[in-house]
């Protein structure tokens, strides 16, 4: 049986090359989150409740912790730098609450989380978010990250930092939360792009994440870019001695997803786990789907696809382009024509293909779309009159975790019903609903979202149009 925490709650657990939870089997296909750890509580709450509502076994993958550098400015960074004094870390309290907030949250909602450390990248543009060779500038410029006894022993400074982390919000250390699947030793990382890290490195972390953590997973961080299966893991990685419980890899286009059975079959050779970390940027919707039956066939513990957005702080959702036509998913799904821009086209086709492989995997059938559970939150905006806005007001809102469309309904008796399918998918702060002249001085309206299946969510509360 899987250990539990004193709540109660069962940690996931790996056997051979199988995951398991309170002795069954648990295997998923989900979705990466890469926003997760640094939006707002109410961002982290509809993606995580979206998740929950509509998988089973919901599990997410986040991004990096995130470094100040040249891409991530001051209030969006978890780390700002070296005290080299004091040899510590320097940490934004205020960003880490972010990351309380995520473990909190996908807790509440109870979706397992692979929660990647660091960013392998080389700088310049592609640095996202930060990445080893920032710790290097701080630290030891120049360093060889992989065998530098001085990078080596603060990068698990950072770790014990990070594992020791008692969260605000829960009062969990985050070593000891059994919502964390598995602590993954870095994003993509490589010795060059045809081989792993050394597998003396990745040993070292996985034992030093292990100590801090030690009823929660490691899974291997390595991207090795090569077709042989021996040469994408370190011979260290692989024994059955090894602190790494779950090897991975990223599937990106056509072309790499062949290989997917036969990394799964390394894997369970050699004792360990397989999770697809990554994939996607597939031409064909169907791909998914093809994708997805041959993990399910190849043993493969979970699968997650790059990438699921949410609805965003300011209204609308959050949106992110690719490039070639892809965007990040959304769900329900709305189509192109309905969202008009910044949109996949394959969005319901993809997230379809997701939720059907997730219940296959669970053994159940695909039940029907859950309602909206929570009310948006709606407020006035003053717009200039025209004949697309007569009353010179408009109406936008936060919204509901799997609302499809949304009604809005005022108090007035001559217009009981403002909107019977008002849409909110347009990027984020662009969602308005301009409204219809009212013959009154003001006018209460309420919005609530409606499911694919016609179900309602609950009302949100009233707001006045005029907002004075």
């Amino acid at each position: 049986m899987s250990p539990v925490d004193p709540n109660g709650t069962p940690y996931i657990t790996a056997s051979h090359s199988r995951l398991l939870l309170a002795g069954n089997d648990f295997r998923f296909a989900s979705f990466n989150l890469p926003t997760l750890l640094t939006s707002t509580p109410y961002e982290q709450e509809d993606i995580l409740a979206t998740l929950a509502l509509g998988w089973p076994n919901p599990v997410a993958r986040s991004y990096t912790l995130h470094l100040l550098s040249n891409r991530i400015p001051h209030g969006d960074a978890h780390i700002l730098g070296w005290d080299a004094p004091a040899h510590r870390w320097i940490w934004d309290e205020r960003v880490m609450t972010r990351y309380d907030s995520a473990l909190a949250l996908a807790g509440k909602y109870g979706v397992r989380l692979i929660l990647p450390i660091i960013n392998q990248d080389y700088g310049g543009d592609t640095n996202w978010v930060g990445n080893y060779t920032d710790l290097c500038n701080w630290v030891e410029p120049g360093a060889n990250w992989w065998e530098s006894r001085r990078m080596i022993d603060v990068f698990k400074l950072l770790i014990t930092d990070l594992l020791d982390r008692t969260n605000t919000l829960t009062g969990v250390r985050y070593g000891d939360d059994p919502t964390v699947l598995a602590w993954e030793t870095g994003n993509e990382m490589n010795g060059g792009a045809g081989a792993p890290p050394p597998g003396a490195w990745t040993v070292e972390i996985a034992r030093h994440i292990k100590a801090l953590a030690p009823h929660t997973l490691v899974m291997d961080g390595s991207y090795a870019r090569t077709d042989s299966q021996k040469a994408c893991f370190a011979p260290e990685v692989l024994r059955a001695d090894s602190p790494i419980s779950i090897l991975s890899y990223h599937y990106y286009g056509s072309g790499d997803a062949w290989r997917l059975a036969k990394d799964a079959a390394f894997a369970a050779r050699h004792g360990k786990v397989f999770v697809a970390g990554e994939f996607g940027f597939f031409p064909q919707a169907d791909e998914f789907d093809a994708f997805l039956l041959a993990a399910r066939k190849a043993g493969v513990a979970g699968s997650l696809v790059w990438a699921m957005r949410g609805h965003a702080q300011d209204g609308g959702f959050d949106t992110h382009g690719e490039g070639d036509g892809i965007w990040a998913y959304h769900a329900p799904g709305w189509t192109a024509q309905e969202a008009r821009e910044e949109w996949d086209a394959r969005e319901l086709d993809v997230v379809r293909a997701v939720r059907s492989a997730a219940y296959a995997l669970a053994g159940q059938p695909v039940p029907p779309h859950p309602a909206p559970t929570k009310a948006p939150e709606a407020w006035a905006v003053q717009l200039p009159r025209s004949p697309a806005s007569p009353a010179g007001w408009g109406l936008r809102w936060r919204g509901s975790a799997w609302a499809k469309h949304y009604e809005v309904s005022s108090d007035q008796a001559d217009l009981p019903t403002v909107h019977r399918a008002a849409l909110d998918c347009a990027g984020k702060g662009r969602m308005l609903l301009p409204l219809p002249e009212f013959h009154t001085d003001k006018a209460w309206l309420r919005v609530r979202g409606v499911g694919v299946d016609g179900a309602p969510g609950p009302w949100s509360d009233a707001v006045g149009i005029p907002a004075w």
